[in-house]
């Protein structure tokens, strides 16, 4: 009886004293990352496109030039009357970066790849050297429309939008090339600000079709 007695009291005061140690314990806290206010998220938005278009605008020149000799070798005799390069108006996410991961002093690692969203390419100067100029299309059906009566002016140019480093002074990008309705290659280019403008420093093919 006494032994039962003992026994029950120890189980009581383990019981207790583990009680206790449960109410003392402190409580983890889970940090909830709270939702961005609607029109918070439309002001990063609109600040990424406006980046993008940066960009673009400022490298289109030496996209160009880099794609020249494709473009040659596409459009043969006809290379020396195009005047036009057709811009898609949208830019949106699309293409493959793998191929500037073996480029030396290129570190994918510390680019954002995240971002999906599609915006508008506005050009500021639709002027380029050599007396070319650009014009945008809002359609496949209007590059197909625009290719099917003139056999010269046929080189279009469509653009993702861009990653960046956290510094946002690092940034990739895909574009794709199309010389007729069925053929063209992908590119991947990677920029770096300089100064305070943007520089194209490689462009990369990426695939054929």
């Amino acid at each position: 009886m006494k032994t039962n007695y003992t026994f029950n009291s120890l189980m009581l005061l383990f019981l207790i004293s583990l009680f206790f140690s449960c109410l003392n314990k402190p409580t983890k806290t889970v940090q909830v990352e709270k939702e961005k206010p609607v029109a918070e998220k439309k002001r990063d938005l609109e600040n990424e496109s406006k980046l993008d278009n940066e960009v673009i605008n400022q490298t289109i020149q030496s996209i160009v030039d880099s794609l020249d000799k494709r473009i040659k070798i596409n459009l043969g005799e006809d290379y020396f009357k195009y005047k036009i390069i057709l811009i898609g108006d949208s830019i949106r996410d699309y293409g493959e970066y793998s191929v500037l991961s073996n480029e030396p002093g290129i570190i994918l690692d510390s680019l954002n790849f995240d971002k999906k969203n599609k915006s508008k390419l506005i050009l500021s100067n639709k002027r380029l050297g050599g007396g070319k100029e650009l014009e945008t299309i809002t359609s496949a059906n209007e590059y197909s429309d625009l290719v099917s009566h003139d056999f010269v002016n046929r080189v279009l140019l469509t653009f993702s939008s861009l990653h960046f480093n956290r510094t946002f002074d690092k940034g990739v990008f895909t574009l794709s090339f199309s010389c007729s309705l069925n053929a063209g290659c992908n590119y991947a280019a990677y920029v770096e600000k300089e100064d305070g403008k943007w520089q194209l420093k490689r462009i990369i093919e990426s695939a054929i079709r």
